[in-house]
């Protein structure tokens, strides 16, 4: 969690909240351009970064969605990505996935409150990492190979 200081801070990059989950916050106005990304990391409904802004946010550019940890999440599940305390407006002009087997989200801005949730379309999964795949390999042949080797020869 860490806290940044501005009259206004304008994103051409990436702005990440660091430690997953974790949570960044910015006292001054936000504009992210076209060329910025948001990253934010998402595990769980408990478990996912946040920006909170004490000031305005236009937004633009691209919203990168991150999996981390197990992805577990349910259909109609909100998550709050993005609160302000000032106005919000703009969009995100696309979104990004990464990490994530299937699943879907809808971006929702709220602005009357001034955030920005992701409502979850399609039940959320994660990749399973390329040592799930050997594990469960090993896990499917073992037993015919174990079968074989207690078979007796035939004479």
């Amino acid at each position: 969690m860490g806290a940044f200081a501005t009259n206004l801070l304008t994103n051409n990059g990436h702005v990440a909240s660091g430690a997953s989950p974790g949570t960044l916050t910015i006292n001054g106005n936000f504009a992210q351009g076209v060329a910025g990304f948001f990253d934010v990391e998402i595990g769980t409904l408990a478990a996912n970064d946040k920006l909170l802004i004490n000031g305005t946010a236009a937004l633009n550019g691209t919203l990168a969605l991150h999996c981390f940890s197990t992805c577990s999440l349910a259909i109609g599940t909100e998550l709050v990505i993005l609160d302000a305390t000032g106005a919000l407006t703009g969009s995100f002009a696309q979104t990004a996935l990464t990490g994530f087997g299937s699943g879907a989200f809808d971006v929702v801005y709220d602005r009357i409150d001034n955030r920005v949730l992701l409502r979850v379309t399609d039940t959320v999964a994660a990749v399973p990492e390329p040592e799930s795949y050997v594990m469960m390999l090993a896990g499917l042949c073992l037993p015919d190979w174990a079968a074989r080797r207690r078979k007796p020869a035939s004479a």
